[in-house]
This record gives C-alpha cells, structure tokens and sequence, in this order.
C-alpha cells in the first residue's frame, strides 16, 4: 500500500477552483480536473504523460488520472478547476473509455476560450449557469480534441481499480463480500484495505457514488425510477439513503434543482 497514490475523497462531492501555483504530490479523484497557465511552463505528470504546460495551455486530468504537478520554476500564474464528480459520468458515458490523444491543449485559442468559461464559476452561485459553463467546456472538448483508446493496464493499482468497478457496477446489488472476491480477497482484509485507502468504509462510499449518481438522473426520470437505477431495492432505502447523504429527501432537491417531479 506504501506505493499507492493518495485517493482524494473530498473531491468527489465538490467543486473546486483555485488561482495559486504550488508542490502537489500525485494523486486522484473521481473527477475531471483543468490546469491553466497564465504565465511561465509548469511541470506536470498525469497518467502516463509527463511534461510541462507552457503560458497559454490548458491541462485536462480525466476521471482517476493519477498526477501530480511542481510549481514554476521563476514564478508564475495558474489556475485549476476541479468539476463536480457528476460531470465524469457525462465525460465517460461520451467518450466510452477512450482518453484524449494528449493531455495538454496547445490550441492557444480553444485554451484560451475554454479558460475564459470557466473563469465564470468563480465568479457565480447560479447552479444553471454552473451547469451550462461545464457543459459547454465539455462538449468544446469533446468537439475539438482527439482521443484514442485508454491504455488497459492497471496504472494506478488496488484504488483506482476498486473505484472504477464501484462506479461502473453501483446500479447492482454488489456488496463488500462480492467485491472483496471480485478483487481476490478476503472480505476482512479487503474491508481494511479499503478504509485505509478511502479514509471511509465500503458502504458509505457506496452510498455516496449511488447518490451522486441519483442526483444525476433526477434531471429527467421520476423518482421511482431513479430509485431502482441506483441500486437500491425499495423506494423507502432510496430516501433513507439519499437525505443521509445530502441533509434533505429527494423531493426536496427535486424542487431546489426547479426539477419537475
């Protein structure tokens, strides 16, 4: 476990966005994460590309990309945004496992372009315009960058394996027993690893992806429907579940999203 990078757990339910350039030791998350340079090159390893992002270029870190990055030698200007997880399900259900060609947008222009939408969120508390800012920059990308098929070997070990599995599988009646042998452990050693690894147990993290995910799909299926899709067995599990996870019932954040019900 000591060569594992560090799963940053608070960053699968948040938003993030920062203007500073400073050490970052490698590690991951569930969601997509920009880097932008304003001025000087600074140096950066993501997957298995390595290199540095020069002023003008934006970085893309997609979904469980381990990397880390150095501050400017000299000094410099960055700035980061780190999206909320849900919109990692919008960048695989779209690409299908594919990964861009490369990391970096050389593109001055589109770089350029993409930073200045996403500049907006720092700048707002509107969760629509939130929404239609991630959405736009992704789709620019989606439109404009190339991609190519995701290498299959296991880059980053134990974590991001069992995250992707989780994430792939939440829908299912899996449980840490199943996912224990799924991995090839005992269920005890497994649950140790786990909690030693996330910082949470199984079934809290469990809860959480299949809330996020709920959440998701409340956009425009009906609250029955949602509820199955998640994983879960019965309407009354779905709402236990989904107030434990976000302080109200999902009727309440159907309203505070002005979603129809």
């Amino acid at each position: 476990m000591k060569n594992e990078f560090n799963y940053e757990s608070h960053r699968d339910f948040e938003e993030f966005y920062a203007s500073f350039d400073d050490e970052t030791p490698i590690h991951f998350h569930r969601s997509i994460e920009f880097m932008f340079v304003k001025s000087g090159e600074k140096p950066y390893t993501a997957g298995s590309e390595s290199g540095v992002i020069k002023a003008g270029e934006l970085l893309i870190v997609p979904p469980l990309f381990p990397h880390s990055f150095h501050p400017i030698q000299g000094g410099g200007a960055v700035k980061c945004n780190v999206l909320p997880a849900k919109y990692s399900d919008v960048w695989e259900n779209f690409l299908k496992g594919k990964t861009p060609a490369s990391l970096v947008i050389r593109d001055l222009n589109l770089a350029a372009e993409l930073e200045e939408h996403l500049s907006v969120i720092n700048n707002t508390v509107s969760p629509v315009l939130k929404d239609g800012v991630y959405k736009y920059v992704l789709g620019r990308i989606f439109q404009k960058v190339k991609f190519t098929d995701a290498p299959k070997s296991k880059t980053s070990g134990f974590a991001t394996e069992v995250l992707r599995y989780i994430d792939e599988n939440f829908s299912d009646d899996i449980t840490l027993d199943e996912t224990a042998k799924e991995f090839g452990y005992s269920k005890y050693y497994f649950s140790s690893l786990f909690n030693e690894r996330f910082k949470t147990n199984f079934r809290t993290y469990l809860n959480n992806v299949r809330i996020e995910k709920a959440k998701k799909m409340l956009e425009t299926l009906p609250l029955s429907e949602v509820a199955f899709r998640s994983g879960y067995k019965s309407l009354q599990s779905f709402f236990f579940n989904f107030k434990k996870v976000t302080g109200i019932t999902p009727k309440e954040y159907v309203r505070s999203q002005n979603l129809s019900e």
